[in-house]
């Protein structure tokens, strides 16, 4: 049974990877996104699977890998960055919603 919370972050992750898609104009696999979303980290494998899982809305993304992501590209315009804080927010709500943790992304130049 899928939950509000992870029918949510379902919707992010189908979204994020469909745009991807339109921005480099190619179909972005569930194996490729996983291996793009994690560039750049150190020891992190992602499988299609695990992808499949959160697009479905059986599992969702791990807080460590989500916080991983915004450290790594905090800073940055990068679209990880974005999505982790999406799924982050979707995940944590009264973090973000009470002011505890505040991400702003640094506008363009």
């Amino acid at each position: 049974m899928i939950d509000n919370e992870n029918h949510k972050i379902s919707t992010i992750v189908r979204t994020t990877r469909m745009q991807l898609s339109a921005v480099l104009d190619k179909n972005v696999t569930q194996e490729q996104f996983g291996e793009m979303l994690v560039e750049g980290l150190v020891n992190v494998p992602l499988s299609r699977t695990s992808v499949s899982s959160w697009e479905n809305g059986k599992y969702e993304p791990d807080s460590d890998l989500l916080w991983a992501l915004a450290v790594r590209h905090y800073g940055t315009r990068d679209w990880r960055l974005l999505f982790a804080m999406q799924c982050l927010r979707a995940k944590l709500p009264d973090v973000f919603d009470n002011g505890i943790v505040e991400f702003r992304i640094p506008a363009a130049s």
